[in-house]
């Protein structure tokens, strides 16, 4: 996947997203133990396509979507 396929594609996202949240919302996890949502956000970014760096600062996740050299994004989600 590509940037222009990110940007182009919310209006394909509802459905896996209500999905994704109600496979979450049952399952609360205490900070800086969720491992069982860190493991479903990296199969969702390997799924589009991100190259996934998993254990970061213990349960953190990086997605890094390359789309050659130049300016470089970084979007923190909490």
């Amino acid at each position: 996947m590509n940037t222009s396929q990110v940007l182009s594609a919310p209006e394909g996202t509802r459905a896996w997203q209500e999905e994704f949240y109600r496979d979450l919302h049952p399952h609360p996890e205490l900070s800086h133990q969720e491992r069982r949502t860190a493991e479903r956000v990296s199969e969702r970014l390997r799924h589009a396509g991100y190259e996934v760096h998993e254990g970061i600062g213990g349960t953190g996740v990086v997605g890094v979507l390359g789309n050659g050299t130049g300016p470089t994004v970084l979007l923190r989600a909490h």
